[in-house]
């Protein structure tokens, strides 16, 4: 079976610091209320990191939702820097590279019938796993 995924929830940019430069470790979201249900769906946060190389990460969990809508719609799942999508160069220390991949996104719908997964995703670019102090320099 394959997965289509349609955005819920975007934190573009440095989605692990906050405006003070401070880490920021848990996000709060709510989900529209005009998701479908399922009792199979598919929760994923991607991301492509700011530190190190350029790579397409992504963490996946099965998760029911609770709704009545019959569909929804919102911008297709950005890949970037994975075998046949696009590549997203250094940052060089600016953090708008390669936004124009998610801003110009396809809209899709998906749809909650029998038999049917209902997946959603929440994307974000310039994320790299915390380290136990900010970095001086991104490059």
């Amino acid at each position: 079976m394959t997965a289509t995924f349609v955005v819920i929830n975007r934190v573009l940019g440095r989605c692990f610091y906050d405006a003070q430069n401070n880490y920021v470790f848990n996000y709060t979201f709510a989900l529209p209320a005009n998701v479908p249900g399922s009792d199979s769906a598919i929760f994923a946060w991607s991301w492509v990191n700011a530190m190190g190389n350029r790579e397409f990460y992504m963490n996946c969990a099965d998760v029911v939702i609770e709704g009545s809508s019959e569909s929804f719609s919102g911008p297709q799942m950005t890949v970037l820097n994975y075998p046949g999508y696009p590549t997203v160069p250094e940052f060089m220390g600016n953090y708008s590279t390669g936004l124009e991949y998610y801003n110009n996104a396809p809209t899709i719908t998906v749809y909650a019938k029998a038999n049917q997964t209902a997946t959603a995703t929440m994307a974000s670019t310039t994320a790299d796993q915390p380290q136990s102090s900010p970095p001086s320099t991104m490059t």
